[in-house]
């Protein structure tokens, strides 16, 4: 098992849900979902888990949980 550490900027409330990868090795994610009880969270890693086509179980917030800039984890 090979663990992943991904830098992430969420913007809630979007019209499309979608996730565009920088330069920087940032990815910016979009969401439908307001930034509140844990919706916004749940899209994302709905959208980074079909992303890189894993499951949700294995994508994880390790910081950043009240903040649109995130330390997401992955295990491929």
């Amino acid at each position: 098992m090979e663990k992943r550490y991904i830098h992430i900027v969420v913007h809630p409330k979007s019209k499309r849900e979608k996730i565009q990868e920088r330069e920087n090795g940032y990815l910016e994610i979009y969401c439908k979902e307001p930034a509140e009880r844990g919706l916004a969270n749940a899209c994302v890693k709905k959208l980074v888990a079909q992303h890189f086509n894993l499951s949700e179980k294995t994508v994880r917030i390790i910081s950043g949980q009240k903040k649109p800039k995130k330390l997401i984890g992955i295990v491929i």
